[in-house]
């Protein structure tokens, strides 16, 4: 059976384990959101762009 100490060890790592693992989720999150927004941009541009007189 665990002691206290050895609870509380155990915890901490799995805290900082997990934050480092939100950090590295969130990163990725990030990238796609803006290669998201570059496409987006990119297919508006062409779409709406063309369409507009010269």
């Amino acid at each position: 059976m665990f002691n206290l100490g050895k609870k509380i060890t155990t915890l901490f790592w799995l805290a900082i384990i997990a934050l480092g693992a939100t950090t590295i989720y969130t990163s990725v999150l990030v990238q796609q959101g803006l290669q998201t927004k570059k496409m987006i941009k990119k297919i508006y541009k062409n779409t709406v762009g063309s369409s507009l007189p010269h």
